[in-house]
């Protein structure tokens, strides 16, 4: 099983459209589970937005973290065929519960391992949370989605330095940038960014990609969208 983490700490970079869409290119490929541990629950409304709310509030991620439910029990049905531990906005409350609790997360981490899934796919918050440390701790690779403005390099580092946190304590994790929601010309700018190892897919701003994410539909696979996403996938599987 690998674990692929979408974090950045800056927002509307496009965290969740990559999630989503990345999520739609592996599920060609392998079995794959997506996991909203961001209170916002945007890709949670993505893949289920048909689930009734109340359902959604009776198992998600965060009765998973906390031990009131089993994680398994957690995981929805999709249309996409693709799998979903949906979030709420009551996993904002996580991070206070289980600060103190050191073994939350190295549970978190065996929970999701025992799952029959080929990749897993984790959407985190913007900022430095529980939740965002928790699925750094968990991964095998983090995908940072990079916009060209003045604080990209900034972001990045700040992130870099907690993955580097865990690779002191013995953890092996991989970390990139994803150019993306950018035109083409800042695309070409950001390849001239020397601070920060990045992809070769870069996934650029577009109406089709827009459309999609607000109608919660899935991209034509003869789209240039989609082909940026399948690019993307076969580069992290």
């Amino acid at each position: 099983m690998k674990i692929i983490t979408i974090a950045s700490l800056k927002g509307g970079v496009g965290k969740t459209t990559i999630a989503a869409f990345l999520g739609q290119a592996i599920r060609k490929r392998k079995k794959i589970l997506v996991c909203d541990i961001d209170p916002n629950n945007n890709l949670t409304d993505f893949f289920l937005r048909d689930v009734d709310i109340k359902e959604l509030q009776s198992r998600n991620i965060y009765h998973g973290l906390t031990g009131r439910k089993e994680l398994s029990d957690c995981i929805f049905k999709t249309g996409f065929d693709i799998d979903c531990v949906p979030a709420t906005p009551e996993l904002a409350m996580v991070g206070s519960e289980l600060m103190n609790d050191f073994g939350s997360v190295i549970r978190f981490e065996s929970d999701l391992k025992s799952l029959k899934y080929d990749l897993i796919l984790i959407d985190t918050p913007p900022s430095l949370t529980y939740e965002l440390q928790a699925s750094i701790y968990v991964s095998d690779l983090i995908l940072c989605p990079i916009s060209y403005n003045r604080w990209t390099v900034h972001g990045y580092q700040l992130l870099e330095n907690q993955v580097l946190k865990q690779k002191k304590a013995g953890k092996k994790i991989k970390l990139l940038g994803v150019p993306s929601m950018v035109t083409a010309k800042k695309s070409e700018a950001l390849s001239d960014v020397d601070e920060i190892p990045l992809t070769k897919t870069h996934i650029l701003k577009s109406e089709a990609l827009e459309n999609a994410i607000i109608l919660g539909t899935a991209l034509k696979e003869s789209s240039n969208a989609w082909i940026q996403f399948d690019s993307l996938a076969k580069e992290v599987i």
